[in-house]
């Protein structure tokens, strides 16, 4: 979805370690922007339902970067409407974890946790499309998919006139 849309993308496993963060500050910085989104998927579970928080608070103080996380997903709704309570990846939330005591205030004793795993493939896609698009500017960016089409048409064009004429100048050099 990120190519499909032309945003970088960074992966990070838990809670991505300063390199990757560093590297996502830095392609803010060059791009110019004003803020940066970051559109998050982590786990249904106390950690995961931190990390969006936890992150955007570390790019702003550890980068100065001007922050709006999201977590697209897993959430409370994405278990319903994809069925992931009939999933057998149902688990309850780690006692240790020391974001327990948020989640059960959230959620309740009993809440199952979830993993993104448990979103089938095409389900994900779905819900980073439609996050995607509700961070963007869709016209502005079908205005310029549009413009590079016409620009590789014209460039197609040149290539093909401009060709068989390098092909005959290189072939009259060879004399």
């Amino acid at each position: 979805m990120a190519e499909e849309f032309c945003i970088p993308l960074t992966i990070g496993r838990g809670y991505a370690s300063l390199p990757p963060r560093h590297e996502m500050a830095r392609r803010y910085f060059q791009s110019g922007k004003k803020k940066l989104v970051l559109l998050i998927v982590s786990d249904f579970d106390p950690d995961g339902e931190c990390i969006a928080e936890s992150f955007g608070r570390s790019m702003a103080d550890d980068f100065g970067v001007d922050v709006h996380p999201v977590k697209v997903a897993v959430n409370l709704d994405h278990v319903a409407h994809f069925g992931l309570a009939n999933n057998a990846t149902e688990a309850l939330p780690k006692r240790g974890s020391s974001r327990c005591q948020r989640w059960i205030a959230d959620y309740g004793d009993d809440q199952p946790v979830y993993e993104v795993e448990a979103l089938a493939p095409v389900d994900l896609q779905e819900i980073l499309r439609d996050s995607i698009r509700s961070v963007i500017d869709v016209e502005a960016f079908n205005y310029e998919v549009e413009q590079e089409r016409e620009e590789s048409s014209q460039l197609a064009a040149v290539r093909n006139n401009i060709g068989p004429l390098l092909t005959d100048a290189m072939e009259c050099s060879d004399l």
